[in-house]
């Protein structure tokens, strides 16, 4: 599954034990009822092949985000997500339409209010009895490494900041045919030492365009720890260029 750009800061799960939650198989999927901030439950297809957990921007909207377009794909906070008794808090993810979601869904008549991926199954040892129409979740030590915002893996280039494709509409006020939003800069990270600031819009990364986040993730990948790389950027309307020494992803 493809899907934008997000980053996921994972708390240890707030449970000790084992907990067992019912599912229903619906047309192939394993369907879950989540619980998001204390609210739901929401109607979510548990993914073990998905790299993130998806809000639909919808159920974004219901738990009182703000989000710029149903096209715009950014990072939210959630202060908890549970699948029965088994919680996560302060966890991270993705706010955005999945167009191969919308598909199935169109074909089968489903309804998903969200995708739960990678970034919470990883965290639990995870046993599907498709008999019992059950999910037994032991919590585990395994710490995942980020998929989706995670710009590169362990000993290539890191900026270090959560990134957030502009919206259409934003992208018309502004007079851009698009580009990538700062959010949520890392303390210490490359980009808080060269002096990116949230709400910054990368429109270039060494010389590459940024109309989308997938244009900046490939942007970054190219690059190597050490190396200085130019990001273009608009500012309060104003257009600017900052040097950026990339740091290693450790």
């Amino acid at each position: 599954m493809k899907s934008g750009a997000v980053l996921l800061i994972l708390s240890a799960p707030a449970f000790a034990q084992e907990v067992t939650v019912p599912f229903e198989p619906v047309k192939g999927f394993v369907v879950v009822k989540v619980e998001l901030n204390g609210k739901g439950p929401f109607t979510f297809a548990f993914d073990t092949g998905a790299p993130s957990t998806v809000l639909h921007p919808t159920t974004a909207r219901t738990l009182g985000y703000d989000l710029s377009s149903n096209e715009s794909r950014t990072t939210v906070s959630l202060r908890s997500i549970a699948l029965g008794k088994a919680m996560l808090q302060d966890h991270h993810v993705l706010a955005a339409r999945l167009p191969q979601f919308d598909a199935v869904q169109e074909a089968f008549g489903l309804r998903f209010e969200g995708v739960l991926g990678y970034g919470f199954i990883s965290r639990f040892v995870t046993t599907l009895d498709y008999g019992a129409k059950t999910i037994k979740l032991v919590p585990s030590r395994y710490r995942p490494e980020p998929i989706l915002g995670a710009e590169a893996p362990a000993g290539r280039g890191w900026i270090g900041f959560s990134p957030r494709e502009l919206g259409a509409d934003e992208a018309n006020e502004i007079g851009v045919d698009g580009g990538v939003v700062v959010q949520k800069i890392a303390k210490g990270s490359p980009a808080e030492r060269a002096g990116l600031r949230e709400k910054d819009l990368i429109q270039e990364v060494g010389g590459s365009r940024i109309l989308k986040v997938d244009d900046y993730l490939a942007a970054v990948r190219k690059t190597k720890p050490g190396e200085v790389s130019v990001f273009r950027v608009i500012r309060d309307r104003k257009d600017m260029e900052i040097k950026v020494t990339v740091g290693e992803k450790k």
